[in-house]
Parts: C-alpha cells; sequence; structure tokens
C-alpha cells in the first residue's frame, strides 16, 4: 500500500467521522429542544395554574377579575391595578405558549373578548411582540 491509498483512507474516515459527529449533535439539539419546549409548557402550566388559584381562593381577586372584565368602570382605582396585574399575568403566560405554539388557546377568548381586556389591551399591547399582537387583535376582532 503506498502513501497515496494511505492519505485517501485517512480522509474517508476523517469524513465519516465528521459525519457521524453532525449526525449526533443533531440529535442531541432536538432532544435538548424537547427538553427546553416541555419546561416551558411545564412552567406555562404552573403559571396559570397558579393564576387560577389565586382568583379561585382570594374572594377579592375573583371580584376584581369578575367585575374588570365587564368594564373598568366598577372599579376603583387600586382595584383597577390589580385587574391590569391580573391581566399582565395571564397574558404573558399566553404570550410563552404562543410562542411555543404559534396560537393562542380558545380558552382565553372570552377574555380578550371582554370590555375590561379591549380597555387594557391598547394601553400595554405595545409591551408584546408583533405577531403576537396582532394574533390577539383578530381575537378581540371576532
Amino acid at each position: 500500500m503506498n502513501w497515496e491509498a494511505v492519505g485517501a483512507l485517512a480522509e474517508l474516515a476523517g469524513a465519516v467521522g465528521v459525519v457521524l459527529t453532525l449526525v449526533y449533535l443533531s440529535t442531541q439539539i432536538r432532544q435538548t429542544n424537547k427538553l427546553v419546549s416541555s419546561s416551558i409548557s411545564v412552567a406555562n402550566r404552573e403559571a396559570r395554574d397558579g393564576f387560577a388559584r389565586l382568583i379561585a381562593a382570594d374572594d377579592n381577586a375573583s371580584r376584581i377579575m369578575r367585575l374588570g372584565l365587564q368594564g373598568l368602570a366598577e372599579l376603583s382605582e387600586d382595584e383597577v391595578s390589580r385587574f391590569f396585574a391580573q391581566l399582565t399575568v395571564s397574558t404573558s403566560a399566553q404570550l410563552q405558549e404562543f410562542e411555543l405554539s404559534g396560537t393562542v388557546g380558545p380558552q382565553w377568548k372570552s377574555i380578550y373578548s371582554s370590555l375590561g381586556f379591549r380597555e387594557w389591551w391598547p394601553v400595554y399591547s405595545e409591551a408584546y411582540p408583533p405577531e403576537f399582537r396582532e394574533c390577539i387583535d383578530r381575537l378581540i376582532d371576532n
């Protein structure tokens, strides 16, 4: 065997090594992406559950949310601030879900179509990415 054949075999072995490394890395990246996506979903679900527990356990928070969704006129200045904070928490949780799935869950339609949300959204919508704003705007308009 001459040196040219040895060199060609070494190049072939190197190329196979590179291909195997790329296959391994792509598998690792796929698994990491699935893990991150799953972690974000769990965190989002926990945030929604925590928000729901707050509303369910606190009569005042529940009352503020119920009245706030009907419109801001029945709320005091402090209650409006609390209502806006509640909407910010719930909308931020929806943003995380939107970033994963590209859509907003239908269970939020009643909130987004409410008078209170439509009064809040123009003030705070600029804090959210344009694609998310467009999605919410479509829900409000329907």
